[in-house]
């Protein structure tokens, strides 16, 4: 029933003309319309393109845009390419010359970073449909709106209100979130929200839908064979979903419906701008054409007459017209032949006007430069583009096992990447991450230029690797026609499947199975932008989570995580009772098995914790960051275990000193304390260390076990000592960095506090609560560096220590990667099994050589092996491993919040490690 009422409206509109339909008058946007000429008026509705980049002001280029300004008087400006200074910055320059303020306009679609240089790069939004989850379409607009507006960009033409239909779509295919109206409509409402809640303009794209074409507009005209009842039950619903979330803004799109439009586009109908989209609809908002330089309109009916054309249709802004004179004069024309009435005019002219009063364009329409770094591209963002492009990764088929089997392998993959020449790192992050795991890695490029030659070469490659890994971006692209692999590539990814264990890896188009149906092992990930590459690679290299599948899940995979329940609904059962929340990262057999969190930040802060948030590790530095420091200088030959700390430390004196050796302090059988307040004592850290090294042995070296920071605090100068680093700048260069943990680090800046869990409110020392402070008050006085407290990490960062160590003390293998000093350290396995092996110094004590390992009552719980090795941290953190079955358990809490007199975590910590492991047991 309601597809002939529209058909009704629609028809009406056609054979009506145009009308004036707009706002209701508002006085103050009325007083500057009635000051306005009429070829002033029209400037409003002018919008060209610019390019961001760093021009000259003397640049011809620029010289255009200033008489676009100064001598058109256009309203608005479409900003490309740029980096944040330089759009910011030019844009500052022309709103300053400008008469009225300029509505700026971008493509943001997957992020600012689609013109934004820097900016947070999200997948492609179909990643956001293959998660399914609406707080990702809200977070990839809620970021675009603060880094667009940081640069002074006020309307995002997103998001794609398209439904991807046809997958032969050469030109909205992963712009789209997906082929389900429904769920393409619930997406699109919190994008819009997302945006619009921060200060960003809207625009729903292209109107009434592009979803059900095979050409590309930017080169002809599409033509749609819909009927009226498929349009309004599938393309329509995403639409009426926007208008109701409160879009502000519709593009057009240049695509004909015949049954409706005869061969015109949408764009210049007004059947469908001002019948389908303003009278059933109800739209209130601006209508803006899409590109007029687009080859399905320029061709036909030249700059000036588009613009006419498409303004009598129902448009207010003209888009990026190909001659702004032509289109200024032409619709001058226009309005002086009775084509264009000025009630008609003026309404549009209006919707302009009040969209730039309603953002404070009037009040304020530059944007201060210094307060571009603290927002755009900033690590909480990224880490929001990180998540997503890791939840959205999706296995299509692992049939084979290869994906399965590839991280057992260690060996050696090709990798044959393919895309266009505006990607030119397409497979490198991939390479990057798989050769950090420990494979040899041959990689080989191809181009859409490639020629047989080329293909050759790629032969070569692929023969001599016995697993391969086809990396491929394959993306819409304006103008080019076709989204597809090359035949020849297709034909090689078929060939090397039947012959080999191969992964297709898609970056892009999830539809190449199209081309090679035959492939057993197909891995999406929507975009080739750098957060997708890396979700890939690590998918691949098991160091996160790996594919949250939202189509196709493994049923092995299901099963796993169902295992898991018991671990995450105890560890729900202690928020605000043990800890107010906390982070678990499970790894076994090269998998990522479990990454949950649970809780909230803290007692003052009610927000969720995520897999990202970044906790105070407490003395799992003395693990993390001082004995594997420790552990790689004496493989080196620098650092002697047997030999007395004096040789390193000659400050440290006293009665029987001279009989401490590193493996005493490593082992906390030096006879020194177990702490002292240095914070109370000492002013400075030269003074606090002062007290450390002439602090009185309780015991005598070697005779009794006494857990001890000043122990440690010790052996963290004498690493000090023989790197001629401190240790932070060590860990960073020779281990965090190498392993690409970006969340981990000594002294974290100002910009992670909202993502770091506060720990304890401190009423001794600082008299403040701590949040990306060390909550040891020593470790505080010493600068916030030292071996036994200081370090801050996430689960994520630690599982990628966790999968290096155990690698290293379980295989007889070595990561490889080109350059040498940016490696991960390559350890013998033979002291790293020492390291980890109990030491018996003194006799019955449970200690390794830093690590401690399960004894009665331990954090191991009553099922660890017999090898197993682990520590834990203060503020209510651990790690255990086993390496005799490959895992480890990682439980991040900040159980000290907001006081340490909370002791359950002791208790937790066995049970979460029994449950655990009771997962991993196969049933009887």
């Amino acid at each position: 029933m309601r597809a002939h009422k529209l058909l009704f409206v629609m028809m009406l509109a056609a054979c009506g003309g145009t009308r004036a339909v707009g706002p209701a008058p508002q006085p103050a946007v009325d007083a500057v319309l009635s000051k306005l000429t009429q070829r002033q008026k029209i400037a409003q509705l002018v919008v060209p393109w610019l390019g961001g980049n760093y021009m000259a002001l003397d640049d011809s280029a620029f010289q255009i845009a200033l008489r676009w300004i100064d001598s058109l008087e256009v309203g608005g400006i479409i900003i490309s390419v740029g980096s944040p200074y330089d759009i910011a910055a030019k844009l500052n320059t022309l709103q300053q010359r400008s008469k009225l303020p300029l509505l700026v306009s971008a493509d943001l679609e997957w992020g600012a970073a689609m013109r934004v240089v820097g900016a947070t790069a999200f997948p492609h939004i179909m990643a956001a449909g293959a998660t399914g989850d609406e707080r990702d379409a809200y977070m990839i607009g809620r970021v675009a709106a603060l880094e667009g507006r940081a640069v002074g960009i006020h309307v995002n033409f997103a998001p794609d209100a398209d439904v991807n239909s046809n997958p032969l779509n050469p030109i909205i295919n992963i712009r789209s979130f997906g082929e389900n109206p429904q769920a393409v409509a619930r997406l699109v409402r919190a994008y819009v929200r997302g945006l619009q809640d921060n200060g960003m303009l809207a625009t729903l794209k292209h109107f009434p839908g592009h979803g059900d074409t095979d050409a590309d507009s930017h080169i002809g005209l599409p033509t749609i064979r819909s009927t009226y009842s498929r349009l309004d039950s599938i393309d329509l619903v995403p639409f009426r979903a926007g208008i109701d979330a409160g879009a502000q803004v519709v593009m057009s799109a240049h695509i004909a419906f015949p049954a409706f439009t005869g061969d015109a586009p949408a764009t210049l109908s007004a059947a469908v701008l001002t019948g389908l989209l303003r009278d059933s609809l109800k739209f209130k908002g601006l209508v803006v054409t899409d590109a007029l330089q687009m080859g399905a309109i320029v061709a036909k009916y030249g700059a000036g007459e588009a613009a006419v054309r498409a303004f009598e249709a129902g448009s207010d802004l003209l888009l990026m017209p190909a001659d702004p004179d032509s289109a200024i004069a032409s619709m001058l024309g226009a309005m002086q032949t009775g084509r264009i009435t000025t009630a008609r005019l003026d309404a549009s002219v209006r919707r302009v006007l009040a969209i730039k009063r309603g953002l404070g364009l009037f009040q304020q329409r530059t944007v201060p430069l210094d307060a571009i770094a603290r927002v755009v591209g900033s690590k909480a963002f990224q880490d929001a583009a990180d998540d997503i492009a890791q939840r959205s990764l999706t296995l299509v088929r692992d049939s084979g096992g290869t994906v399965a089997r590839l991280r057992g392998a260690r060996s050696r993959i090709a990798v044959i990447a393919y895309g266009d020449e505006l990607n030119s790192y397409v497979g490198q992050r991939l390479l990057e991450l798989l050769r950090l795991g420990g494979d040899t890695v041959s990689f080989f490029r191809l181009w859409p230029m490639s020629g047989q030659a080329s293909y050759d070469s790629a032969r070569v490659v692929i023969g001599r690797a016995p697993t391969v890994v086809f990396a491929m971006n394959v993306r819409p692209i304006a103008a080019k026609g076709n989204i597809a692999l090359p035949d020849s590539l297709a034909r090689m990814i078929t060939v090397t499947d039947s012959v080999k264990p191969t992964v297709l890896v898609s970056l892009g188009s999830p539809y190449l199975l199209n081309q090679t149906p035959a492939v057993k092992s197909y891995l999406i990930a929507w975009s080739g932008v750098r957060s997708a590459e890396r979700a890939a690679g690590r998918a691949l290299l098991v160091l996160l989570l790996g594919c949250t599948h939202s189509h196709a899940a493994p049923l092995a995979a299901q099963q796993q995580y169902g295992r898991f329940e018991p671990v995450v609904a105890y560890l729900r059962s202690q928020v605000d009772s043990a800890f107010p929340g906390g982070v678990i990262a499970v790894g076994f057999r090269d998998s990522m098995v479990l990454l949950a969190a649970v809780g909230h930040y803290g007692a003052d802060d009610p927000r969720p914790v995520t897999t990202e948030t970044v906790y105070d590790l407490a003395s799992l530095t003395k693990v993390i960051g001082l004995t594997t420091a420790t552990m790689m200088l004496v493989d080196e030959g620098k650092l002697d275990l047997e030999a007395p700390v004096q040789r390193y430390v000659p400050a440290f004196h006293g009665p029987s000193k001279e009989r401490v050796t590193i493996k005493h302090l490593l082992t906390h059988s030096s006879g020194m304390p177990a702490w002292r307040p240095l914070f109370a004592e000492a002013q400075t850290r030269d003074a606090a260390l002062a007290l450390v090294d002439t602090t009185a042995l309780l015991r005598q070296p070697g005779d009794t076990f006494i857990y001890s920071d000043l122990g440690a605090i010790t052996l963290t100068q004498a690493v000090e000592a023989v790197t001629g680093q401190r240790l932070d700048d060590f860990l960073a260069a020779r281990v965090f960095g190498p392993l690409d943990m970006t969340s981990t680090r000594f002294l974290p800046p100002q910009s992670w506090r909202d993502r770091i869990a506060p720990t304890e409110n401190d009423t001794v020392f600082r008299h403040r609560l701590l949040r990306g402070e060390v909550h040891d008050e020593n470790a505080g006085r010493l600068g916030g560096v030292s071996g036994h407290a200081g370090l801050f990490s996430t689960a994520g960062d630690l599982s990628k220590f966790a999968v290096w160590l155990l690698t290293q003390r379980s295989r007889d293998s070595f990561y490889t990667c080109g350059d040498s000093s940016a490696c991960p350290p390559n350890l013998r396995k033979p002291l790293v099994e020492m390291f980890t092996h109990r030491q018996d110094i003194p006799p019955g004590s449970s200690r390794a050589l830093g690590w401690d390992t399960p004894s009665e009552n331990s954090s191991a719980g009553t099922k660890m092996g017999p090898d197993a090795f682990g520590h834990t941290g203060f503020t209510g953190t651990s790690v255990w491993f086993d390496p005799d079955r490959d895992l480890f358990i990682i439980l991040l809490t900040n159980r000290v919040n907001p006081t340490r007199a909370n002791t359950k975590i002791l208790q937790v910590r066995r049970r979460v490690a029994d449950l655990v492991n009771d997962a991993l047991t196969p049933p009887q």
